[in-house]
Order: C-alpha cells, then structure tokens, then sequence
C-alpha cells in the first residue's frame, strides 16, 4: 500500500538523484570500472533507477513491483511507462551487474583486484558475463557503465520535467 500511493514526480526523482549521489559516497570512482556496486552507472544506480520506476508507477501499474531490477526495466519498456531504448539499456546493465556481481563473489569471496588476478580468473570471469576475451569484458564495463550513469539521469531528468 505504501509503495503505491501517488508520488511527487520531481520531488522523487530528486529524492532519487540525491540517494544516487550519495551512495556512491567519496571515492567510490578511485577503484575503477571494479567498483560495479558504487561507481556511476553501476549496479546501485540501476536498482535507485528501478525503485524509482516502481514507486514512480505502482499506483497505476502494481505489476511493476514485482521482480528485479531487470524485470523492472523490462517491464516498464514494455508497458510505455519509460522509453523503451532507455530501459532496454539499464536491463542490459542490470544483468551484467548482476551477473559480475555473482561471479566475484563466488570466483573471490572479497575485492577483486585486477592485476593480481590470475589468466584462468580472468577467463572464467570473462566468459560468465558472456564474453570470449577479458578484455572484451572490460571495456564492456566501462561502456556499460558510462550508457546507464547516462540513461539515469534521462529517466530522472524526463520526470522532473
């Protein structure tokens, strides 16, 4: 019931906004395109993107509460309620969040540092988010990162409009 009383669009998306910035909290860029949960774009950013979504839209819309982020993304795509090239982006960047994410933390158990990390690490790490080479990983982060920090901040610039 609380999560789908009608919202204030631009007093949520810059309660959003502010949420975003500070999780990501000092320093959170200085360890690179391996900071998946607190870098900009990264993990954190798609989930307040997907709460935003839901809280946004639930009072018309309850199916939207149901699931992950991904699912979020998919459906409010689907349903018009945010751009489709918009959402189709952060659901790619969810799953590859999500999916690193799982990985390291089977693969690591803690912080994955990247130059300590074994050749075989890094191809099993590469070929779980469904690229042949590591590097090809990589840079897919790094771009990844930089289309959902931006397809963010068009979700929360177009509803405060």
């Amino acid at each position: 019931a609380a999560l789908a009383r009608p919202r204030d669009r631009a007093a949520l998306a810059a309660a959003i906004a502010a949420m975003r910035g500070s999780a990501r909290g000092d320093g959170a860029e200085g360890g690179g395109v391996w900071s998946i949960e607190r870098m900009s774009g990264g993990l954190l950013d798609v989930q307040f993107a997907a709460q935003f979504l839901q809280l946004l839209h639930a009072e018309r819309v309850p199916e939207i509460l149901a699931g992950d982020a991904v699912s979020v993304f998919e459906a409010a795509g689907a349903r018009g309620l945010a751009d489709p090239e918009i959402a189709r982006e952060l659901a790619e960047a969810g799953g590859l969040w999500r999916n690193l994410q799982g990985i390291l933390r089977l693969a690591v158990g803690g912080e994955f540092v990247e130059a300590e990390a074994t050749a075989a690490l890094k191809n099993v790490v590469g070929r779980s988010c469904g690229r042949l080479a590591f590097e090809a990983l990589v840079d897919s982060m790094r771009e990844t990162a930089n289309g959902a920090a931006r397809r963010c901040d068009a979700l929360m610039d177009a509803a405060a409009a």
